[in-house]
């Protein structure tokens, strides 16, 4: 190679090559021209220089999530050759790994199901983030997955409707610092509740609960868990879930820095939230979406900022609230009161409320054109949305 770009160092090449197969967001992708392992396919491809330096650098074949498919109309004959190139390639460094398995496609072990796991099971030791769909857990399950060791992963993605088992992983889970689980809502009163287990490191949980036979998986959780880092709480939930109130304020107190509450379709009473916000004192970001019981004028006089003191009752370092379908029996004046209340009745200080993001079918009353736009002048964010 005599072009310029082949006098440069290898770790400067190296660096370069990091960017082009660098993946910001983590998401899924089948291979393809977006994911990363094909970018450094094509890099090795350039020259023989070029490949001997990217076949010799297992962190540019790390990168992103490897999704393994067990997809038997769509999986090539040649997929477990390339998948074990793509392992070998990473090793020994950790890597994030996806199993999807339509479940109309495969529903047992097959030989081609086995020729995957003979590929991919000498590099459990190595998995730090997991995702597992609701099909492929019960397949792996079938081969003695529950046995891998939970303790190494830093992040799991699971669908598991049994919330028993769902919560029993989880708690295994004692390095993990992010989590989104799916379960079902069933029977839970023979469940005899387990002693609190502290996951330490363990700063995003998200929960979705989905329609079950009982309203009480919300105390399973609750009950078990101690999470003293954890920052951001994502909570969905589907019809026939009761909110735990008293188990979940317990919970709170052992979960003291959350910073971020999201709530979906919750079943929370107005009362029921007031009691949450009290509990979360640290909370910068407040986001709702049709959860049509929990905002009433009693909530919002509770959100505004005492004329008589000047004191914050509820929620004092609030910086974002995104609400949707709420607060239908309450007047956009009183939402307004909340936000003008929180520093931007004063130059004091600088406001506390930055980012306002409200769905134009909240509230009783329709949102008047150019609604606090001085606001808006003066620095406010205000996006309104019509979802």
């Amino acid at each position: 190679m005599v072009v310029p770009v082949g006098k440069l160092p290898v770790e400067l090449l190296l660096k370069t090559f990091a960017l082009a197969v660098s993946l910001g967001n983590g998401e899924v992708r089948p291979f393809g021209p977006g994911h990363p392992a094909y970018q450094s396919l094509l890099l090795s491809h350039v020259c023989s220089f070029w490949r001997q330096i990217v076949i010799g650098s297992p962190r540019l074949w790390a990168v992103g999530l490897v999704d393994v498919r067990f997809d038997a109309k769509k999986m090539r004959k040649d997929y477990p050759g390339f998948l074990q190139t793509l392992l070998d390639r990473s090793a020994p460094l950790p890597i994030s790994i996806s199993f999807t398995n339509p479940m109309e496609s495969i529903t047992q072990y097959t030989p081609s199901v086995e020729a995957l796991v003979q590929v991919v099971a000498p590099t459990v030791a190595r998995w730090k983030h997991l995702e597992l769909d609701e099909s492929s857990h019960g397949m792996w399950r079938d081969i003695d997955i529950l046995r891998m060791p939970w303790g190494q992963l830093a992040h799991l993605t699971l669908e598991e409707s049994v919330p028993t088992v769902c919560l029993s992983i989880l708690l295994q889970c004692k390095n993990i610092t992010s989590a989104t689980l799916t379960t079902c809502g069933f029977d839970t009163s023979h469940v005899v509740d387990a002693p609190v287990t502290t996951l330490p490191l363990l700063k995003a949980l998200k929960i979705h609960f989905e329609e079950g036979e009982n309203v009480d998986v919300m105390h399973l959780f609750s009950t078990s868990l101690g999470l003293p880092a954890l920052q951001t709480l994502d909570l969905a939930f589907d019809d026939n879930i009761v909110w735990a109130t008293h188990e979940f304020s317990a919970f709170q107190m052992r979960a003291p820095g959350i910073t971020r509450i999201s709530l979906r379709f919750c079943p929370l009473t107005s009362q029921e939230l007031v009691t949450l916000l009290r509990l979360a004192p640290s909370l910068t970001a407040l986001k709702l979406w049709l959860c049509l019981n929990c905002i009433n004028d009693e909530l919002l006089r509770a959100l505004t900022r005492s004329e008589e003191t000047g004191a914050q009752r509820l929620v004092p370092q609030l910086e974002e609230i995104d609400w949707h379908f709420v607060g239908q029996n309450s007047h956009i004046g009183a939402f307004e009161a909340v936000i003008r209340s929180r520093g931007w009745i004063d130059n004091v200080a600088p406001p506390k409320l930055k980012r306002v993001t409200i769905g134009s079918n909240s509230f009783f009353d329709l949102i008047p054109d150019g609604w606090m736009q001085d606001l808006v002048g003066q620095g406010l964010e205000l996006r309104i949305s019509s979802s």
